[in-house]
């Protein structure tokens, strides 16, 4: 098992009028390796086109903290969705 040199949260955020979603990662290790990788992970995830996969729709970084911005639907959770329970 390799540990990733970041670690992530998610929240839900309120830009420009709509919900979306911000997936924060921490950059643990402030390499230029580190960034560097990671900035290649989102360049290969912000090519897929797929309707299962979510877009990336925006990249924000702040010092040791990058943002990525995705769109929020409101399905309930992927276990919900996936085995066609109710989102209520």
């Amino acid at each position: 098992i390799q540990r990733l040199p970041f670690q992530r949260n998610i929240v839900l955020a309120t830009f420009q009028g709509r919900r979306c979603v911000l997936k924060e990662y921490n950059i643990i290790s402030n390499s230029p390796e580190a960034y560097k990788g990671f900035e290649k992970e989102v360049a290969i995830l912000s090519r897929l086109n797929h309707p299962l996969i979510v877009k990336i729709e925006a990249v924000f970084y702040d010092g040791i903290h990058v943002y990525l911005q995705m769109p929020y639907y409101e399905i309930g959770t992927l276990e919900d969705w996936l085995f066609g329970k109710s989102s209520t």
